[in-house]
């Protein structure tokens, strides 16, 4: 469990389904003791700090680049 933690899901904990419905592996997995503990070695709060900083980066480099096709009162 442990290696399928740390390759599959070191930095995705919601993992998007058809349709766009969305699971929380940590809500899922909650009963499976074995899964629990091997996502908790991958879940530390440095670790969501540095994929936060990097996410919301993109979000801003993106938002940039936007703004540069949108016209004020067009579609």
């Amino acid at each position: 469990m442990r290696e399928i933690c740390d390759k599959h899901f070191p930095d995705n904990w919601i993992v998007p389904i058809y349709g766009g419905e969305l699971a929380d592996v940590l809500v899922y997995w909650k009963s499976f003791t074995a899964a629990e503990k091997a996502l908790s070695n991958n879940i530390v709060l440095d670790r969501i700090k540095y994929f936060a900083t990097i996410h919301a980066e993109e979000v801003i480099k993106a938002d940039k680049k936007i703004n540069k096709y949108i016209i004020e009162g067009q579609l």
